[in-house]
């Protein structure tokens, strides 16, 4: 599947991808998408009793109450605090 048929099939999923580059840098590769009803790449196995998901981080992680606040991006730099 070319890049054409990847932006086409997977429109949300680019945007986000290319949104996560902007703030975290070109390294950034995804590896795994599902969109649509279609799926590409290879899904990452983990185990559920240590992952984070982003909506813990966004929404605060109910372990420890901790959420992503506007003050934890540093907006002239190109990731994260």
């Amino acid at each position: 599947m070319n890049k054409d048929e990847v932006r086409r099939l997977f429109p949300s999923c680019v945007e986000f991808a290319n949104h996560v580059r902007n703030v975290f840098g070109p390294g950034v590769k995804m590896t795994y998408a599902e969109e649509g009803g279609r799926s590409i790449g290879k899904k990452s196995e983990c185990d559920p009793d240590v992952a984070v998901s982003l909506k813990d981080i966004l929404q605060g992680n109910p372990l420890t109450g901790d959420g992503a606040s506007e003050g934890d991006m540093e907006k002239d730099k190109p990731h994260a605090k």
